[in-house]
């Protein structure tokens, strides 16, 4: 049973400790809106005026400007209410004790030893009944006014204030469970309380390991997009595109082995030798790469990174050039030797001996080159 001193206490904390300190608050807070007003509705006017934001934006926040103005001045009213409360509180609860005891002597004749006693406990009974109201009503205005302003509902963030630590719900549990064993005290209350504090942190301390894994991974993706985003575009990440480029399939590149004495590469820098000689002007190197893109015996050409033309090799075929003594004919598949427009025939690479005999040269020279039929 509440005695004397606890109600008290509770005048005390309610009228001293909550209702003073948020009536300064708001004080406070509605002086120093009123003050920042002309220079919120400056900065307003000077955004408007370098076109950041168009009229209608400037509206809403004249507006907001306003509304912050109103409602702490109005903060600033409500706190003389509570406080008025309070204090009505403290004089309703004087008459009623000084008003009984004197009616319990006078009308109905007690001793004042009697009086006092039953007219004192009727008395706390009462002033419970209209402190807990205002001093719940004082401690929710406190909370309106010492809240920092944001967008954001305040009861969500009460609740996650509240319930921002697992621990602080199993101190309050632990706290819980000791009302609960204490003699006097209503036990099932507290102790249902208690379970239901606990088995809420229980279920927040849960929740951070998979929090954790999704905010490591977030850090990742994070890092990953702000590294790629910090490398800057320079000549060392364009990939080099040369002015001339031959590529090859990959039955073509024994011609550029260089077991086999390079021979497309020898006759390359032949052909640019004459060329610059002839027209005094030097030829970029020619880069020779594989492409498996290409067909096995196909090759192509490109100029500055674009495909200029491309053609096909028979690599098991020789180029056999009729020379001046030749007195027959091989029977072969007609050919052309590129550049020169030698007419020739194509044979098989073991057909050398037999194109001898009718005066056809194909030497190994010839059989290195493997000129194309075009």
């Amino acid at each position: 049973m509440l005695s004397r001193s606890d109600l008290l206490t509770l005048l005390t904390i309610n009228f001293i400790v909550v209702t003073k300190g948020a009536e300064r608050i708001s004080e406070v807070s509605a002086r120093f809106t009123l003050d920042a007003m002309p220079g919120k509705q400056m900065a307003i006017d000077a955004d408007l005026n370098a076109g950041l934001i168009n009229q209608a934006q400037a509206q809403t926040r004249r507006k907001d400007v306003a509304s912050e103005a109103d409602f702490y001045g109005a903060m600033d009213g409500a706190s003389k209410f509570v406080r008025g409360d309070a204090i009505a509180g403290m004089m309703i609860l004087a008459i009623n004790l000084i008003g009984g005891v004197c009616i319990g002597i006078f009308k109905y004749n007690l001793s004042a030893d009697a009086a006092f006693q039953q007219y004192v406990l009727m008395t706390i009974g009462d002033g419970l009944v209209a402190q807990i109201p205002s001093l719940l009503l004082s401690t929710a205005a406190a909370i309106i006014v010492t809240r920092v302003s944001d967008n954001g509902d305040i009861a969500h963030d009460v609740r996650n204030q509240l319930l921002a630590s697992p621990s602080v719900l199993y101190t309050a549990t632990g706290i819980m469970f000791v009302l609960a064993v204490v003699p006097g005290m209503p036990h099932l209350p507290f102790l249902l309380f208690s379970a239901l504090l606990g088995f809420t942190g229980w279920r927040m301390s849960k929740q951070p390991l998979a929090a954790e894994a999704e905010e490591k991974s977030l850090e990742t993706l994070t890092r990953t997009i702000t590294e790629t985003s910090e490398q800057q575009v320079s000549w060392e990440t364009i990939p080099l595109i040369e002015p001339i480029s031959l590529s090859l399939g990959y039955k073509l590149v024994a011609l550029v082995d260089k077991a086999q004495g390079n021979p497309l590469t020898q006759r390359i820098r032949g052909v640019r030798q004459v060329i610059s000689d002839g027209n005094g002007v030097l030829l970029p190197e020619i880069r020779i790469r594989e492409n498996f893109r290409l067909k096995p015996s196909q090759y192509a050409i490109f100029i500055n990174g674009i495909k200029a033309d491309e053609a096909d090799i028979p690599a098991d075929k020789l180029m056999a050039l009729p020379s001046s003594e030749t007195y027959g004919e091989i029977g072969r598949r007609a050919g052309e030797r590129p550049g020169v427009r030698d007419a020739g025939h194509l044979d098989p690479g073991g057909a050398e001996s037999e194109g001898a005999e009718y005066g056809v040269s194909g030497d190994r020279q010839r059989q290195r080159d493997r000129y194309p039929c075009k």
